[in-house]
Formats: C-alpha cells, sequence, structure tokens
C-alpha cells in the first residue's frame, strides 16, 4: 500500500500545475485506490504545496528538485524521506492546529474511530481557538454525552469533500444517520471557502488548503465552532454549568429576572461563584436581593462593553452603570461607575 503511494496515476509536471507562481496547493490521485476500504475504494490523494522553498507533499515531504527525471513516459521526482499513507484520525493531526478540546469531546463518546463506509468521511473539526468564545459551552458539552453527540455527529459527514473543488451541491448523511443538504461556496472567496449545511445554522467558514488528510477521508480544522440546529443550549443549561444553582433560585424568585430564564433572552449574565455568595451571605434573606441581581444582569446591547472592557459605560437593568478596567495583563475588574471595585 505505502509503494502504491509513491506512484500518480498520471503524468504531474509540476512547474504547469503551479505556473502561476504564487505559494498554492493541489490535490493530486495516488496509485493508491482500488484496496483502498478506508475511503470506500476512492483513491487516496497528495497534497502537493508550492511555497517559496519548492514543493511540499502532505506538508511533510520535501520533494528535492522542480524538474523531473524523465524515462519513457514515467516522471520521477526525489523526495526527502519515504511517503508514509495518511494514518489515523488523531495522529494525522499537526499538534498546532490545536485541536485537543474537540478530541477530548470525541473521546468521550468514544468517537476517535469511525465505521468503515463506502464513501469515507469529511470532519468539521473546530480547533485553534475555536472554543474561546464558548468556554461555559463546552463545560457544558463535557457534562453531557447526549449534547457532544448531537454536536460532534452533525459535523461528521459521509463523502469526501476539498477545499480544492468547484462549487456544487449534493446530499449526504452526517453520523446521526440523517439527510444532509450540502453547499459548497468556492468562488471568489480568497482563503476561506463557504459550507452550508441544512442541519447548522450559518455558514461554516473553511480554510482553503488547510485539508488534513487520513485514512477514512479528509479534516476540515475550522476557526470557530458551529452547533446545528438541534442542539439547543439554553442561559439555564449554562448557569447550572457554573455550579451556582442558588442564583437561579434568586433569580426566579422575581418576576422581571425570572422572564430573562424562560424567555432565554438576549442579555448577559455575571454569575458569582458559589462559594462568593456564601462568604457574602447573600442569601433568601438578603434585603437588597432584587436590586444586587439586576446589578448582575446585562442587557445585550452592553454587551460589548464587557468583552472589550475599555472606557465604555456598560449599563445594567438596575440602573447602575458599570465600568471594566484591566489591573494587570489579563486581569479585569468592574466596579460601579460611581463606587468601589
Amino acid at each position: 500500500s505505502n509503494l502504491l503511494y509513491h506512484f500518480s496515476e498520471r503524468q504531474l509536471w509540476l512547474e504547469k500545475e503551479f505556473a502561476n507562481g504564487k505559494t498554492s496547493t493541489k490535490m493530486f490521485p495516488s496509485a493508491f485506490c482500488s484496496a483502498n476500504k478506508g475511503l470506500g475504494g476512492s483513491c487516496q490523494l497528495l497534497k502537493v504545496t508550492k511555497n517559496p522553498d519548492g514543493y511540499a507533499i502532505n506538508d511533510k515531504y520535501k520533494i528535492l528538485h522542480n524538474k523531473p527525471f524523465e524515462v519513457g513516459k514515467t516522471l520521477i521526482y526525489t523526495i526527502s524521506e519515504a511517503l508514509q499513507l495518511p494514518g489515523d484520525f488523531v495522529s494525522s493531526l499537526n499538534p498546532f492546529y490545536h485541536c485537543s478540546k474537540s478530541l477530548t469531546l470525541l473521546r468521550q463518546i468514544n468517537l476517535l474511530d469511525f465505521p468503515i463506509n463506502k464513501k469515507g468521511y469529511t470532519v468539521l473539526l473546530p480547533c485553534f481557538d475555536a472554543w474561546d468564545f464558548h468556554d461555559l459551552n463546552f463545560d457544558y458539552l463535557e457534562r453531557n454525552n447526549t449534547a457532544i453527540e448531537l454536536m460532534m455527529k452533525n459535523l461528521i459527514l459521509e463523502g469526501l469533500m476539498y477545499t480544492d473543488s468547484k462549487s456544487f451541491q449534493t446530499k449526504t448523511t452526517n453520523l446521526l444517520q440523517e439527510e444532509v443538504l450540502l453547499s459548497f461556496e468556492a468562488e471568489n472567496c480568497g482563503d476561506e471557502i463557504s459550507l452550508n449545511l441544512s442541519t447548522v445554522d450559518g455558514s461554516i467558514q473553511l480554510e482553503k488548503n488547510l485539508d488534513v488528510l487520513f485514512k477514512q477521508g479528509v479534516i476540515h480544522p475550522l476557526l470557530h465552532s458551529y452547533f446545528p440546529r438541534e442542539l439547543n443550549i439554553t442561559l439555564m443549561d449554562l448557569i447550572e454549568t457554573t455550579g451556582t444553582m442558588a442564583f437561579i433560585d434568586f433569580l426566579n424568585e422575581f418576576e422581571d429576572t425570572s422572564l430573562i430564564l424562560r424567555n432565554n433572552e438576549q442579555y448577559s449574565l455575571l454569575v458569582p461563584a458559589k462559594n462568593t455568595l456564601s462568604m457574602e451571605g447573600i442569601d433568601m434573606n438578603f434585603t437588597r436581593l432584587h436590586d444586587g441581581l439586576r446589578l448582575h444582569v446585562i442587557p445585550g446591547y452592553a454587551t460589548n462593553g464587557l468583552r472589550e472592557c475599555g472606557n465604555e459605560q456598560i449599563n445594567t437593568t438596575s440602573g447602575e452603570s458599570l465600568i471594566c478596567r484591566e489591573s494587570s495583563p489579563g486581569n479585569y475588574v468592574l466596579k460601579l461607575k460611581n463606587g468601589n471595585d
């Protein structure tokens, strides 16, 4: 099998294939095809990248010269070391892509290996900083295997889709065995390609040429996390994930604050840690509980002030305003505009 992977079924004149002179990547079928059950008999590809230093195969094996030797109708390129077929799912991922959080979720539901099918797989995998804006969502998923299955199996599709493809539409199936309408938009997209799935809200952005080949298909590392429509993580779910159950009881004590939970409205909540409430002696008998709660509820339009943490005034539902400042690199303090930290 490894020997077959050293052959292409057609002549590849690399200088012609990459005649535009720019850094770019193209996929070419190898001769490892009919015996390849992991890809349903499809040929395993060779990912060839042109960069300022020359050419490389699968981001690892360097082609040592730009012009091939010709022997009859065969072209021969020498390479830096023997090619190895793409391996299993985990070992194929570059550790610099920082996919460990998503791998943790897949490991939790025993999904680091996929059943052999007749089509291969396309895996959409949140990597890099994809979970940075969803830390609490990630914590919720870790505690809920059903939610993990909904999230991750929606992002694993039957069939092979590479970013050097032209635009197309097709029907496929995800790992939940649901039919998915897939729309792939490649034209005039620069380094990002739009992928739309009927099971996911919004467009999924793929990084062009970041395809990672593995023995059962292709992985697309994502810069962002995309949640399927079927997965409904509520405000209540997220507060419960913080472990501060008393805060939910407090909110439900008053009509206006309980509506925020019931209607899942556009607010940001400042949720005190459980030990903070007990240390401060805050319970149902706290005389200014309602006012205190409203101070912890930020209208949606004022959320940007929290995220940016600058000089912008942050309104609360109590009528009091907050100011955020960075007390030291990476550490932030909220204070009442007219009060103490």
